[in-house]
C-alpha cells in the first residue's frame, strides 16, 4: 500500500510526457499532410494549364468586294440669271410730262370707176357712163386735209352736130375735194371757167367713181 503511494506522482509525470509527444506527433502529421496537400493542389493546378500547340495557318480566301455604285455625274445647276433693274426714278419736284400725242395726217383717196381707190391721182374720168369727160395732169397740194386741191386740165367730147361727130375741147381745170369720210373724199368741184360745156361742175364721189351733181 504504501509503495502504489509512493509511484503515484511518477505515473503522473509520464502520462503527461506521452500526452505531451502524441500532441507533437499530431502536430507534425497535420504539419506534413498540409504540405503534401498544398503541393498537390498546386502540382494539380499547374498541369491543368497546357499551352495550346499553334494552329496552322490556314490559306485565306479572298474576300469579295461589293463593286463601287457608280458615281453620279454632277449636275450642272444653271446660270443664275439676274433680274433686270429697272432704272431707279430721280426725285423731281414736277410729275414726268406726258408725251406729245404726234398728229397723223390721214390719207384720203378718191374711188374711180371700177371701185379702186385713188391717192392723189394724175388723171380721173368723170363720166363713167360714156366716158364723155375726164380730168388730166393733175397736180395736187394739200392732199389728206379736210380739203384738197389739183391744178390740171378737163377735157370733154363737143357733141355738135352730135356726139359721134363731134370734137374733143381742152380746157384749164382747178379740182377741189372735201368732206373726207372714213379717209375718203366724198365731195368734188371741177371749175373750168373756158369750158364750153359745163364751167363748174360739182360732183359726188361714190365708191363706184363720180356722179355728176348737177
Amino acid at each position: 500500500m504504501k509503495r502504489s503511494v509512493e509511484n503515484g506522482p511518477h505515473d503522473r509525470a509520464g502520462t503527461a510526457r506521452l500526452r505531451f509527444a502524441g500532441i507533437v506527433v499530431a502536430v507534425a502529421l497535420c504539419s506534413a499532410l498540409g504540405t503534401a496537400l498544398f503541393v498537390q493542389v498546386s502540382r494539380h493546378a499547374g498541369g491543368n494549364h497546357v499551352a495550346e500547340a499553334p494552329r496552322s495557318a490556314e490559306p485565306s480566301l479572298p474576300q469579295r468586294t461589293a463593286p463601287d455604285p457608280p458615281s453620279e455625274a454632277p449636275q450642272q445647276s444653271a446660270p443664275e440669271q439676274e433680274a433686270p433693274t429697272e432704272p431707279e426714278p430721280t426725285p423731281t419736284g414736277e410729275p414726268p410730262a406726258a408725251p406729245t400725242p404726234q398728229r397723223t395726217r390721214p390719207t384720203g383717196v378718191i374711188d374711180d370707176c371700177r371701185g379702186e381707190p385713188l391717192s392723189e391721182p394724175a388723171s380721173l374720168l368723170l363720166a363713167c357712163g360714156d366716158a364723155g369727160r375726164g380730168l388730166q395732169n393733175l397736180t395736187w397740194t394739200d392732199w389728206g386735209g379736210d380739203t384738197a386741191t389739183a391744178r390740171g386740165t378737163v377735157w370733154e367730147k363737143i357733141c355738135v352736130p352730135d356726139c359721134a361727130d363731134g370734137g374733143r375741147a381742152v380746157s384749164p381745170a382747178t379740182v377741189t375735194v372735201s368732206e373726207p369720210v372714213g379717209g375718203r373724199y366724198t365731195v368734188m368741184v371741177v371749175s373750168a371757167p373756158r369750158s364750153p360745156v359745163e364751167p363748174v361742175a360739182p360732183y359726188e364721189l361714190d365708191e363706184q367713181g363720180p356722179v355728176d351733181g348737177g
